[in-house]
C-alpha cells in the first residue's frame, strides 16, 4: 500500500513568468480496490505537479502504485477520489466521450511492451492516431515520416512490427505518442525490457525528443541512475 510520495527537484528549466506552467496537476488522489470482503487501497492522498517541457521520473518498489497513477494520469482509470488538472482544466470528473478527446489530443501514451498493431507497418501505425484525430492522410503521413526520421528509422517505415527489434518498436512507439503533438507523454517502463545498452539509447532519445518537441515527460522506472538524469524525482513509499 502507497502512503506518501516525496519529491526530488533536480534541474527544473523552463518558466513563464517565473512560474513553471501546469501540464498535469494531480491533487489528493487515492484509489481503493475491493478484494472479497476488504478494501485495498492502492494510493492515497498523492500529489504531484508537472509543468511544462518537464522530464519527471516516477520511481518506488514493485506494488506501491507507479502504474496505476500513470494510468489516472492519462485519464485511462478514474480515482476514488482526488483531482486530476491537465492544462488547469479539471479533467477526471468529464464525460468518457471529453476524457478520450483530451486523451487524443493532450497525451501521449508509451508502454513497455510497445503495442503497436501488428498487422500495421511502422508508418501506419503512427499515421492511424492522427486519421482518428480527422487529420488529412497526406499530412499524416508526412509528420509519420518526420518523426521516425527524428527516432532514426527513416529506412524503416515499411516494416512490420514482427520485423523489427524491440527497440525499433519502442522508438515507433515515441514517434506514435508524439503524432498527435500532445503537451505530455506518459511512460510506463518504457526501457524495462530492453538491455541496458539499448535503454540508454531510448532514455536519450526520449530526453532529446522531449526538449526538441516541447513536451513534458512522466516516466516510471526502476533505474534510478536514468532516473537522476531528469528534472525532477517523485518517490513512492510503502
Amino acid at each position: 500500500m502507497m502512503r506518501s510520495n516525496s519529491v526530488e527537484k533536480m534541474n527544473i528549466n523552463e518558466t513563464h513568468g517565473g512560474k513553471c506552467r501546469e501540464i498535469l496537476g494531480l491533487r489528493g488522489i487515492s484509489m481503493d480496490h475491493k478484494s472479497g470482503e476488504s478494501i485495498v487501497h492502492v494510493l492515497q492522498d498523492f500529489n504531484a505537479s508537472i509543468g511544462i517541457s518537464e522530464k519527471v521520473a516516477l520511481i518506488g518498489a514493485s506494488g506501491t502504485g507507479k502504474s496505476t497513477i500513470l494510468q489516472i494520469s492519462a485519464l485511462l482509470e478514474r480515482p476514488t477520489s482526488g483531482s486530476i488538472f491537465i492544462n488547469a482544466k479539471k479533467a477526471n470528473n468529464l464525460t468518457d466521450d471529453e476524457q478520450a478527446k483530451i486523451r487524443r489530443d493532450n497525451i501521449g501514451f508509451v508502454y513497455q511492451a510497445h503495442n503497436l498493431l501488428p498487422e500495421f507497418s511502422a508508418m501506419e501505425n503512427v499515421v492511424i492516431p492522427q486519421l482518428i484525430k480527422r487529420i488529412a492522410k497526406t499530412e499524416a503521413e508526412n509528420r509519420s515520416k518526420e518523426l521516425l526520421h527524428a527516432v532514426g528509422l527513416s529506412h524503416r517505415l515499411h516494416h512490420r512490427p514482427s520485423q523489427l527489434s524491440g527497440g525499433e518498436q519502442q522508438r515507433v512507439a515515441i514517434a506514435r505518442a508524439l503524432a498527435n503533438k500532445p503537451d505530455i507523454i506518459i511512460a510506463d517502463e518504457p526501457t524495462g525490457s530492453l538491455d541496458p545498452q539499448t535503454a540508454n539509447v531510448i532514455f536519450e532519445l526520449f530526453m532529446d525528443l522531449g526538449s526538441n518537441f516541447k513536451v513534458s515527460i512522466f516516466m516510471a522506472t526502476h533505474n534510478l541512475e536514468l532516473a537522476k538524469r531528469m528534472d525532477k524525482i517523485i518517490t513512492l513509499t510503502p
